[in-house]
């Protein structure tokens, strides 16, 4: 498995990387496995498959952008790891029911409304 021949690579790389749109046969390659093998394992450490990781990871700083700068919707989505921004809106919105927009509109009256 990925865990006992390379220890902690794979989450490391994984994590470093997950922002660059790169494909499940670049991170097989990175990891030096084929891409059944580097699924397999992946599968086997995280509980989940590569791509679904992988679309989490960058909602959750696409999220983070949302909250924390005034990025525009297109650079939220670049610098989130998604290749173009319908594709970024309409996994926003499958996951969290709103659109990105909306989702900082929320959260921005609910922080107002906190204070």
């Amino acid at each position: 498995s990925l865990r006992n021949q390379t220890g902690s690579l794979l989450p490391e790389i994984m994590e470093a990387n997950f922002a660059y749109n790169l494909t499940i046969e670049a991170y097989a390659r990175l990891t030096n496995k084929s891409v059944s093998s580097f699924k397999r394992d992946f599968q086997s450490i995280y509980k989940t498959t590569p791509g679904r990781w992988l679309i989490e990871k960058k909602l959750t700083l696409a999220r983070q952008f949302l909250l924390e700068t005034d990025k525009s919707i297109v650079d939220v989505a670049f610098e989130s790891g998604f290749e173009n921004t319908a594709h970024f809106c309409r996994m926003f919105k499958q996951r969290t029911s709103l659109t990105p927009m909306q989702y900082r509109k929320q959260i921005r009256v609910q922080q107002v409304a906190a204070i």
